[in-house]
This record gives structure tokens, sequence and C-alpha cells, in this order.
């Protein structure tokens, strides 16, 4: 597990992830704790991650998810129902176009992040990583492809609302579309 991030947004979510660090299989550090020459680089430590954390920055969303689905590393997302922690945001896209079950390991308890990890087999973490890194490249490589990903999206409402002949008004269909954002539900092993 791998995370190098200041601890400003989402502060007591961050701190129990930094303090996963053991100095072995889990590298989390405060950006400001990092030792040059030392340490490994942010990409260095990416490419040699099987999982990253992602937890939430200041908005609704981390440019880390992306930066982790480039390395081929399984994102780990943390959901906390405290409102002081709340770390709850979507996943890109709609679910009929990404199932984010294959690619994505859900935690709500960050002190058992590092058991929920273990228990994922060798093969699963191959698929999932696999995934990952596939997804990236159809869908988020650059600007055109997650243009192109947000139309697929578009479409899928589309035929959604024509294949109920209509029926569906707008509100509905944004509804529909809410609805059918993947939620994060926590990892199951």
């Amino acid at each position: 597990l791998s995370f190098v991030g200041n601890l400003q947004s989402s502060f007591e979510l961050r701190s129990k992830i930094v303090a996963l660090h053991n100095g072995k299989d889990v590298f989390s550090k405060q950006t400001s704790d990092v030792i040059k020459g030392k340490d490994p680089t942010y990409p260095e430590l990416l490419s040699d991650s099987t999982f990253c954390a992602c937890p939430r920055g200041d908005m609704l969303y981390t440019y880390r998810f992306i930066e982790c689905l480039s390395a081929g590393s399984i994102p780990v997302i943390f959901t906390i129902s405290n409102s002081k922690t709340g770390d709850h945001w979507y996943l890109p896209f709609n679910s009929h176009l990404i199932n984010w079950e294959d690619v994505v390991v859900v935690v709500s308890d960050v002190d058992r992040t590092l058991t929920t990890l273990r228990h994922i087999s060798k093969d699963q973490i191959c698929r999932m990583r696999q995934n990952a890194f596939e997804i990236f490249n159809q869908y988020m490589q650059t600007p055109t492809h997650v243009m192109h990903a947000i139309f697929q999206t578009l479409e899928i409402g589309y035929q959604t609302r024509r294949k109920h002949k209509h029926s569906l008004s707008l509100q509905q269909l944004q509804e529909w579309m809410r609805e059918d954002s993947p939620q994060i539900q926590p990892a199951r092993f």
C-alpha cells in the first residue's frame, strides 16, 4: 500500500493512512516527510505499488485515483460515514460502462485496511491490476479518452430513455444516472 500526500484535507483520515506506514510493505508518508534521495520518487512509488490509498482531496474527487490507475495499481477507497471525516465521492462514469468492483478496493475502517488487502488472492490482485491499467488506457489516458467515456455514459442514458419510449423525463433520467453512478461499497474478500 502506498500513499504520499498532505494532511490539510481529510486530516483525520489521511493521518490514519499515514500511520499505517511500516517500512516493509506499506509506504505512507506526509509529503513533507518524504526524504529526497532516500525515499522513492512518487512515480517510482506508484509503479512499485500493488495498492494505492486514494482518500478524497479538497474536492469530491482526487487526482491520485487516475495516477493510481495509470500505474496499474489498485485504488483503495475509504468510506467513512463520520461527518468530520466523510470521504464520500462517486466513482467516475456509469456502472454500465465500468464495473468498478473489478478494479477498486473499498474499505470502511482504516484500521482494517491491511487485513482487508492481505485477504485478496494473488490471482484477484493480478486481474484487478490489469483491469485498472486497461480502464486507464481506454477511458482516462487523455482528455479525448475522458470525453469519449462521458459521451458513452450519456449515450447509455439516452438509450435507456429511448428504451422506455421517452417516458422518462429529463429529471427522471438525471436521477437514474445519479442512482446508477457507482456507489462505493466496502470490500468483501
